[in-house]
């Protein structure tokens, strides 16, 4: 794949790039995996994302980033998580974070963390923010915080649900 030139491989069709083992997604350069188009990249699976390396991953930019899909970012290992930039984890969308696993939330730095969007920190769950040491929770932007939600928990989140107070009755019809 090495001898490929840049531009023959930003020619091929995103079905090629799917049949593409990760093995070979691995022998791309840093130049080749830079090359890629938004809708290649969207065409990689989760064992090719995961076979890239972090020299790889720092040849991708905010775009191709954004273009993975849910399912490719499983892929991402803990290591790789934490040698996204910045910039590539401010591009993001809530549904790609929604769908990162809770341990590949706790690679990600502080400094990662803080180029959270409102809109990225209102993607994560409850479980998701637990999973953030101190130091990433401290990290969170003022601006960011405004996408958590402030309302005040419901009863059925607060109490066990064997100590709901029971239903009240539904009106029988005769």
């Amino acid at each position: 794949m090495a001898a490929i030139n840049v531009k023959s491989l930003s020619g091929l069709d995103t079905a090629t790039v799917t049949s593409l083992a990760s093995s070979q997604i691995a022998a791309l350069s840093k130049a080749q995996v830079a090359a890629l188009s938004t809708g290649q990249v969207a065409a990689m699976g989760s064992e090719q994302v995961g076979a890239l390396n972090s020299s790889q991953i720092a040849g991708l930019s905010a775009k191709q980033v954004a273009s993975l899909t849910t399912d490719a970012l499983v892929g991402l290992t803990t290591s790789q998580v934490a040698s996204l930039s910045k910039v590539q984890v401010a591009a993001l969308t809530s549904g790609q974070i929604t769908s990162l696993e809770s341990t590949q939330l706790e690679a990600l730095t502080s400094s990662q963390v803080a180029s959270l969007s409102a809109t990225q920190v209102k993607a994560l769950s409850t479980d998701d923010l637990a999973a953030f040491a101190t130091d990433e929770i401290a990290a969170i932007n003022v601006k960011s915080l405004s996408g958590l939600d402030t309302a005040p928990p419901r009863r059925s989140q607060v109490l066990a649900p064997s100590r709901l107070p029971p239903s009240p009755p539904t009106p029988s019809s005769a």
